[in-house]
Formats: structure tokens, sequence, C-alpha cells
């Protein structure tokens, strides 16, 4: 009856250390999602945007000059700079919020060139400002998106660890409860037969 008691008191200790090294993986995987989705989706992502805002203020500098003929000479270059850049964004995991905001920054990017196509013009100088303004606009919302995603990141990280401190904080206390258990019915038994004798 003794090594039957052992053996059960046993079994659920390795039942349970196996019970919780598996929740503790599913946790791990989901910190580790967590943190490469911080530095794949929103840092690299925030670099981007940081980019494009210093290509639109580079833009903004020269029209603040009211020198157009440089404006017009850097037009093809810089706007390819912010195609280029508006790819590598694309490339990265948007959320719906972040889709919405991005599609009116291409819109506004078309607004864009269409402005600098008649900079000469009338208004040109006018709309061509009020454009990279609202792209600036644009460009501030979708940072806030990143920070408020990297947080939502991190809070899920934070969750997982949680859980994994209170699983392991039971699974310590459970087990010290299974082997006080089984001295006693080590010993209720022991005392059983020595009076037995």
């Amino acid at each position: 009856m003794r090594k039957l008691n052992l053996l059960l008191g046993l079994g659920v200790v390795l039942v349970l250390v196996i019970a919780t090294n598996l929740i503790d993986r599913k946790n791990f995987e989901q910190i580790d999602s967590a943190s490469k989705g911080i530095y794949s989706d929103r840092l690299v992502a925030l670099d981007i945007l940081y980019d494009y805002l210093k290509v639109v203020h580079q833009k903004q500098a020269v029209l603040a000059k009211k020198d157009v003929d440089t404006y017009v000479a850097n037009v093809e270059s810089s706007n390819n700079k912010l195609k280029g850049l508006k790819d590598k964004y694309d490339d990265t995991q948007l959320t719906t919020e972040e889709k919405k905001l991005f599609n009116q920054l291409q819109e506004n990017f078309n607004r864009l060139k269409e402005a600098e196509s008649n900079i000469d013009g009338e208004n040109g100088l006018v709309t061509t400002n009020q454009v990279l303004a609202d792209i600036v606009i644009n460009l501030d919302d979708l940072n806030d998106i990143q920070l408020d995603e990297a947080n939502l990141l991190r809070s899920s990280s934070d969750k997982a660890i949680n859980m994994t401190n209170l699983l392991t904080t039971l699974e310590i206390v459970f087990i010290v409860l299974i082997i006080i258990f089984m001295f006693i019915i080590y010993f209720v038994d022991r005392k059983k037969v020595n009076k037995i004798s």
C-alpha cells in the first residue's frame, strides 16, 4: 500500500511538471512572438516613418526658402526615396487602422506628385506645402499607432511572463504539499506497522 501511495504521489508530481512545462512553452512562444513583433513590425516601421518624415522635412525646408528650382531638381530623387520607403513600410504587419492611415498617406503622396507637377502655377507652392503638412499629420498618426501596438505586444508578453511565474509558484507549492503528504503517509504507515509488531 505504501509503495502504491508513493508511486501515486510521484505520478502526480510528474504529470504536474509536464503540464506546467507545456503551458510554459506556450507562454515563452507568446513572449518570443511579441518581442519579434515589436522589432520587425513596430521598430522597423518607426524607422521607416522617421526616414519618410526626414524626406518630407527636406522638401518643406526647400519650399520655405521659396527655391522652386532646387525643389523641382530634387523632386524625382526624393519621390523615389518616398516610394522605396512606402514599399518597405507596406511589408510590415499592418493593423486595420494602420492600413487605413497608410492608404490616406498614399492618397496624399499622389496629391503631392500632382501638386509638384503644377508647382510653377499660381498656387503651386501653397498647395504643395499644404499637402506636405497633410503627409506630416499622416506620419504622426502612423507613429502613434506604432507606439500603441508596441505597448499591446509588450502587455501581451507581460501577461505571459506573469502566467509563467504564477504557474511556477503553484507547481512548487503542489510539489511541496505532495512531498509532505507522502511523508505523512510513509510515517503513519510505518507507525501502524511498528504498533502491530
